[in-house]
């Protein structure tokens, strides 16, 4: 079982970078809901980004950080304004200058489900996430359409979890707080 999280709601400030946003105390209680659900014994891998991480684990518990889940790169984005609409284009296929290839995005992303699927073989994987990211995994292994993607980024729930079946190519909303 492949479980993709969308972290929860952060606390975003200008001040700091994104990587260091904690959940906001709703995000923590969302989070804390969210990871009474998990299958028991599963594996927990995060994004090195502390939103991410603090979602599937808290921060009493060993969430292992691989960076090939971290959000997609974006240098250069604007803070506040037109950030939604930017992002949204780009999981349509948009690529916007000094944002990450959404190939080089998919092939790491894919490559560290890879690595914890072969580890992992026996239990459930829980993989603590972004939205922009996971969204454009999906869509280049074929389980959104590219047509579809914008509207899938945009239900992701702050928290939200996706139960993936990559033979198959189906998803399915799961474990919904």
């Amino acid at each position: 079982m492949l479980l993709l999280v969308r972290h929860a709601m952060p606390l975003a400030t200008k001040a700091a970078p994104s990587g260091a946003w904690a959940l906001t105390a709703d995000g923590r209680a969302a989070a804390r809901q969210l990871r009474a659900r998990f299958p028991a014994g599963a594996h927990l891998t995060a994004s090195c980004e502390r939103k991410a991480w603090e979602t599937v684990g808290g921060t009493d518990t060993h969430v292992e950080r691989d960076a090939r889940f971290d959000e997609i790169a974006r240098t250069g984005e604007p803070w506040g304004g037109d950030f939604l609409r930017l992002r949204r284009r780009y999981v349509e296929g948009v690529r916007h200058a000094g944002w990450e290839s959404h190939e080089d995005a998919a092939g790491r992303f894919h490559a560290g489900v890879v690595a914890a699927q072969d580890r992992y073989r026996d239990r459930a994987i829980v993989i603590g996430t972004h939205g922009m990211v996971l969204t454009n995994w999906l869509v280049s292994i074929g389980v959104v359409s590219t047509a579809d993607a914008g509207g899938f980024w945009s239900d992701l729930g702050f928290p939200d979890c996706i139960e993936v079946d990559t033979v198959g190519a189906s998803w399915r909303r799961c474990l919904i707080v």
